[in-house]
């Protein structure tokens, strides 16, 4: 996990994360598939490591941009986003246990290959959109009290034409 962060940090000094992010769903369908192809295990660590690899870049990006195209939601946006990455570390190890007896490892390999795909369609999509921040989009209002006691809105709110 820490070779695929510091792999990025040099690679988004050449080239814009933009670029960078939607590689990554790629690498880690492309292992997940070739996964059950490796018959010894140099093979086998070395497509975990490069799923790793590509897992660990991802996550990290995914927040700066979703960050950057929700610019006034970055609390919101980024506490989802490691809720998800909670959700998904917790019930992919409790589903894989539970399948193990029903599928071929082969089978549990290439079922996963899915959320790198849907992965890559959300990458795509905020991507193209993050030339554009969204500002006034719906999103839960958090209130809270300045320092007068004053209750405020933490969404900025563009005027009514």
């Amino acid at each position: 996990m820490v070779a695929g962060r510091l792999l990025t940090s040099l690679l988004v000094l050449r080239s814009a994360p933009r670029n960078i992010w939607p590689a990554l769903p790629l690498l880690m369908s492309a292992a997940l598939l070739l996964l059950p192809y490796a018959n010894t295990p140099l093979p086998g660590i070395g497509l975990f490591a490069l799923a790793g690899l590509a897992r660990s870049a991802f996550f990290p990006l995914g927040i700066g941009i979703t960050s950057e195209r929700f610019r006034d939601h970055v609390p919101w946006v980024s506490s989802m986003l490691i809720a998800a990455l909670m959700v998904g570390v917790g019930l992919g190890s409790w589903l894989i246990g539970l399948l193990r007896g029903v599928f071929q490892m082969e089978e549990l390999c290439r079922f996963p290959t899915g959320y790198p795909a849907l992965a890559l369609l959300l990458a795509i999509i905020v991507v193209r959109s993050a030339a554009r921040p969204v500002r006034d989009a719906v999103m839960p209002v958090h209130r809270w009290k300045n320092n007068e006691g004053i209750l405020r809105d933490s969404v900025m709110r563009r005027p009514a034409s």
